[in-house]
């Protein structure tokens, strides 16, 4: 499982206890970050790496992943960089795998600065469907404290064996 924008590696940690996951990379950009997922707790299952997710070489640096889970990494890059990374997704994941993305459509008081930046299901749709097949999407029942209910999607994707990466959809 690779989990792009993992900062300090809860997530990472969190899908690394689950007995059928053999390895979680978690990335980012921020050594203070990663030097303090590794602080926190250093574990076998776990590999973080730092990395800038937009990067054009991001496969051949981390490799491909059966999952990637996507927690709101999309809604902290400035909107013009949505494409880009969604097409470096698509080429860490071989067909069939699959990306479990939550995205936040709403962001409260959103006046246009971020992060975080909202996404619509439109958009997002737009961004991975050339790539994914979407399988699901829902609104978490459970959620943090601070973000309102129905804030956030969380999508199921498959990778499509008709779409190559950097190919025009």
């Amino acid at each position: 499982v690779f989990v792009p924008g993992c900062g300090l590696g809860y997530d990472v940690r969190l899908i690394a206890d689950e007995p059928e996951v053999s390895i979680v990379v978690g990335a980012d950009i921020s050594t203070t970050a990663l030097r303090k997922a590794r602080e926190i707790a250093d574990l076998p299952k776990v590999r973080y790496v730092k990395t800038d997710i937009l990067s054009p070489g991001l496969s051949s640096e981390v490799g491909t992943f059966n999952w990637v889970f996507e927690h709101t990494c999309l809604c902290a890059l400035d909107p013009e960089d949505r494409q880009p990374y969604a097409s470096n997704l698509a080429m860490l994941i071989p067909p069939g795998g699959h990306l479990l993305a939550v995205f936040f459509v709403e962001v409260e008081d959103y006046e246009g600065e971020g992060p975080p930046h909202p996404i619509s299901m439109g958009e997002a749709r737009t961004l991975f469907t050339p790539y994914f097949d979407l399988l699901s999407e829902e609104i978490p029942e459970k959620h943090y404290c601070d973000r309102p209910f129905g804030a956030e999607r969380i999508c199921c994707f498959r990778r499509r064996k008709d779409r190559a990466p950097g190919s025009s959809p």
